[in-house]
Order: structure tokens, then C-alpha cells, then sequence
């Protein structure tokens, strides 16, 4: 999932949402988030699901093609 960290950006940004507005949907912080997002964490399967749904896309949708 190393290749879904600048796709969880793009999305994010294309969907006009801040990190704190996917922080209020999934609950983690806007710190985790950003950590991934830089690719710092990897997040879990678990964890990119709580993203892709918040971002309502799959969690295929966050793999780069």
C-alpha cells in the first residue's frame, strides 16, 4: 500500500477536504493522517479503509494504477 500515499492526497484535495475534515469522519488525528498521506506511517488495511470510505472511493481506488 506504499503507492496509495500520494493518491490519499490527490483524492482528498480533488474532493475539496481538509485533513481535519477526514479526521472528524474517521476519528484519527490529523497528525496520523498527515503521516501517511507523507508516507511516514504505512497504515493498516483496517486504517485505509476508515480513509477510503471517508473519501468515498475503494480502497483499490487509493493504489496507484
Amino acid at each position: 500500500m506504499a503507492n496509495s500515499v500520494n493518491r490519499i492526497r490527490e483524492i482528498r484535495k480533488s474532493k475539496k477536504l481538509t485533513l481535519a475534515d477526514i479526521s472528524g469522519i474517521t476519528g484519527f488525528s490529523i497528525a496520523y493522517l498527515s503521516d501517511i498521506e507523507r508516507g511516514n506511517r504505512p497504515g493498516s488495511h483496517g486504517s485505509l479503509q476508515r480513509i477510503a470510505d471517508a473519501l468515498g472511493v475503494t480502497v483499490a481506488d487509493l493504489e496507484v494504477a
